[in-house]
């Protein structure tokens, strides 16, 4: 009962997959350091995302952030930047993976975004918001180049959702700050973004 409890937490908190990698390493022979960081880049640890539920109210409820390293402020923010973008060049030889990611990207500057105009960090909100719309857009680019026609739809439905929580994070500001304007730039891009999935 007491293994159960403990599994359980693990996974409530997302380290239970970094601590079952953990346990497979001590079995491992010499290039423990190496194999460990191969998984950190390739995904198979715990890595900051953002997770759907369908049971909540509101959009912005709908999407949580599942750590507390992901704002610029954070800890290890530039070391994730890092692997993010190793992970990239990794995934470039197959379309498909190298999308997922791009997916898996758009959702933690989502969450970025929301954490640091909710908390009114009014330091990082124009850095976070231009790596948002960024990353919106090297996502729709790279669907459009490798003509990922099969993605575009759920892709679209992600993007109205991203939409929807960026809606109702806008009047967290007043209109006439520059802040505001950061966010209100990002619904635009979105709509851009949007419009080019739907040709």
């Amino acid at each position: 009962m007491l293994v159960v409890v403990y599994k359980r937490s693990l996974q409530s908190h997302g380290l239970y997959d970094t601590v079952l990698m953990m346990r497979i390493l001590n079995w491992l022979p010499v290039n423990r350091v190496c194999f460990a960081f191969l998984l950190l880049l390739l995904g198979f640890g715990s890595v900051p995302t953002v997770s759907g539920q369908d049971s909540t109210p509101s959009a912005r409820q709908e999407f949580q952030i599942t750590s507390n390293y992901i704002t610029p402020n954070s800890f290890g923010y530039g070391l994730t930047r890092l692997t993010e973008n190793i992970r990239l060049l990794i995934f470039s030889p197959i379309p498909s993976l190298k999308a997922d990611f791009y997916e898996k990207l758009a959702d933690r500057r989502l969450s970025e975004l929301d954490k640091v105009v909710s908390e009114k960090d009014v330091a990082n909100i124009e850095r976070s918001s231009t790596r948002y719309f960024t990353t919106i857009g090297m996502l729709v680019e790279y669907v459009n180049k490798k003509n990922l026609t099969e993605r575009k739809s759920s892709i679209v439905g992600k993007l109205v959702k991203h939409k929807a929580v960026i809606e109702e994070v806008l009047p967290i500001f007043n209109d006439t700050t520059a802040e505001w304007r950061f966010v209100k730039e990002d619904l635009d891009y979105l709509n851009i973004y949007i419009s080019k999935l739907q040709k």
